[in-house]
């Protein structure tokens, strides 16, 4: 598994322009704002975000000219094709997640502040966030291709999204009382939300890992991502 790792640091290394200036981008608008709280939840969901989903993109290289069919001629298993993703991501949003707080812990000493707990829990909860996208992209993306998965995985999204915009309309229109639910969210302590969305990503990750196995298993060597040339 330890070659199918350093196969996809060498793909991920054709797009280190787009992670400098990711990087660059993150700090120039990190070290410039007023009022931080905001923006850096943004920045920091941003930076997380952007690399953790580059693992996905290694999927679509992986389908590029049959490398897929002749991947697993390799003494390589689908479980360890999948669980080698799975730790990919893993490792790149915990490393986003380490530039990011560098990052802010220096806007904090150059303006003579401290590093606020909020800060911090904003920053740590993009980690669990991310990987839980993640864990929804890879079973579309190796049972319908890159990009058509990629493609429905955004009509997903945008019935979804559409659905909750739908129920706002309703509730709003019909004077229904939601503050409810906002008051029992704070009840929790953000260390307390900080280990939930870590369980939840976690088993996110095992129901993504074992049904990306399936698919993989159910499309067999001779029915794997590309089909070999004649």
């Amino acid at each position: 598994m330890l070659g199918l790792f350093i196969k996809d640091l060498k793909l991920l290394k054709a797009q280190k322009k787009l992670f400098m200036l990711v990087g660059i981008v993150t700090a120039v608008v990190l070290f410039n704002i007023q009022d931080g709280t905001e923006m850096i939840r943004f920045m920091a969901g941003y930076m997380v975000f952007v690399v953790t989903m580059a693992a996905t993109s290694t999927i679509g290289c992986d389908e590029a000219d049959h490398g897929t069919v002749f991947l697993f001629t390799l003494p390589v298993s689908r479980k360890e094709y999948v669980l080698e993703k799975y730790g990919l991501a893993v490792a790149g949003s915990a490393a986003a997640v380490c530039v990011v707080t560098v990052l802010v812990y220096l806007v904090s000493v150059v303006r003579g502040s401290q590093l606020m707990a909020e800060q911090l829990f904003i920053i740590l909860i993009m980690m669990p966030l991310a990987l839980i996208l993640f864990s929804l992209m890879v079973p579309f993306q190796l049972r319908f291709g890159a990009e058509k998965g990629r493609m429905m995985l955004l009509g997903a999204y945008g019935a979804v999204f559409g659905g909750l915009y739908i129920v706002k309309n309703l509730t709003e229109k019909w004077n229904v009382d939601l503050s409810w639910i906002g008051q029992k969210i704070e009840r929790y302590s953000q260390g307390t939300w900080t280990i939930l969305a870590a369980v939840a990503a976690l088993a996110a990750i095992l129901v993504s890992y074992f049904a990306s196995v399936r698919i993989l298993n159910k499309k067999g060597v001779s029915q794997s991502l590309c089909k070999p040339p004649n």
